[in-house]
Formats: structure tokens, C-alpha cells, sequence
């Protein structure tokens, strides 16, 4: 069974794993409890689901190559208009 939580952590894998690797990135998405999973994972080495723990090693290793703040995550408001939000969705 997935949930939302469960598309969001995908999604932000997805955004990962779609942008070039030598470049920094930003990744926006409209559902908080997500971003805080993905940072708590990062701070606790501890991911509750196999997405999250690929995302969490996948911004690790961007991190250690490129610089501690290549990764970014942040939330905006749903349906705001945002390039890309609604194939996102």
C-alpha cells in the first residue's frame, strides 16, 4: 500500500536521479511531512522506507562530491503554478 508520503519521497528520487550529477539542485515539493522525513533520514542515517533511504544516500553522495549545501529541499504552496507541479502531481 502507498500513500501520499510515500509519492512525494518518490518523487523527490526521481527529481535526484533526473538532474545532472555535477550540479547543484534545489527540489520543491508541496508536501512538508515528506521534506521533514528526508531530512530527518539525512540526520539519523535512519529511512523508514527503500525510496527514502535511496534518497538520503543520494544527496549524501551529491553532498561529499560536490558541497554541503548541493541539495536543497523546500516547500511551496500546492497549485501555485509552478513549472512543473502539476505533471509532478
Amino acid at each position: 500500500m502507498a500513500t501520499v508520503w510515500d509519492g512525494e519521497v518518490y518523487g523527490i528520487r526521481g527529481a535526484l536521479e533526473d538532474v545532472l550529477s555535477e550540479v547543484n539542485v534545489i527540489i520543491l515539493s508541496d508536501l512538508q511531512v515528506a521534506i521533514v522525513a528526508v531530512k530527518k533520514a539525512g540526520y539519523t542515517g535512519k529511512a523508514r522506507t527503500r525510496n527514502l533511504k535511496v534518497v538520503m544516500e543520494g544527496i549524501r553522495e551529491r553532498q561529499s562530491r560536490l558541497a554541503p549545501n548541493a541539495v536543497l529541499l523546500g516547500w511551496v504552496k500546492a497549485y501555485n503554478e509552478l513549472y512543473g507541479n502539476e505533471e509532478a502531481n
